[in-house]
């Protein structure tokens, strides 16, 4: 990675923290994914649930992780002020991109083309047609190896979990209950919010801050 970066004059890396905690600098650039909560606590749970536990990795059942996933207990708080605080922050500074999961697994090369420019890399779009195979989910998954994280143990549970696992929207439909899917909804929106199927600086979630 280090090669990669000096190449390009970049550093790039994936975090989960606030806005507020990262670099300052006008030169950097944010680039935020927001997921609909029930597939990102069905997602998070596969995660977490295949961690080993000296590593953090959670141990109860997918009952339990929901209702800890709900009251904030699980890491990095509730989904409501994380994606809250982020929609505020993009609202005061031009350095970050919001994206929705949802529209990368719809438009892949719409997102990439808004990445682009984002970044300021001056990609022709034929050139980013180029690139856009190696960016799709069934590359990731060819290439796993590459993705799947070093810097935890992983727990081989005999179900065919990997890292790279779905890829598509709905999971939260398929592998929870609709008590646990009605307690995320009253968890993550309120009558107020003005988020929508289409995030610009203008969405936010009602009565958040930066």
């Amino acid at each position: 990675a280090a090669s990669h970066h000096q190449r390009l004059g970049w550093r790039a890396f994936n975090t989960h923290v606030l806005h507020a905690m990262l670099p300052a600098s006008p030169a950097a650039r944010l680039v935020y994914v927001v997921r609909e909560p029930s597939d990102a606590c069905c997602s998070m749970w596969h995660h977490f649930s295949h961690m080993a536990p000296e590593d953090g990795g959670f141990t109860g059942s997918l009952e339990q992780f929901v209702t800890q996933w709900v009251a904030g207990e699980i890491a990095f708080g509730t989904w409501r002020r994380h994606v809250g605080s982020w929609l505020a922050a993009a609202a005061a500074d031009p350095r970050v991109l919001l994206l929705r999961y949802e529209d990368m697994i719809a438009d892949l090369a719409g997102c990439v083309a808004r990445l682009s420019a984002h970044l300021g890399l001056g990609y022709s779009d034929a050139e980013l047609g180029k690139l856009l195979p190696r960016m799709t989910f069934a590359w990731m998954k060819e290439h796993e190896a590459a993705f799947a994280p070093t810097s935890v143990a992983w727990v081989d549970k005999a179900d065919g979990f990997s890292f790279v696992r779905r890829g598509k929207v709905g999971g939260g439909k398929e592998d929870l209950t609709a008590a646990q899917r009605e307690a995320i909804e009253r968890a993550c929106w309120c009558a107020d919010d003005c988020y929508s199927a289409v995030i610009g600086k203008e969405h936010t979630l009602a009565g958040l801050s930066p």
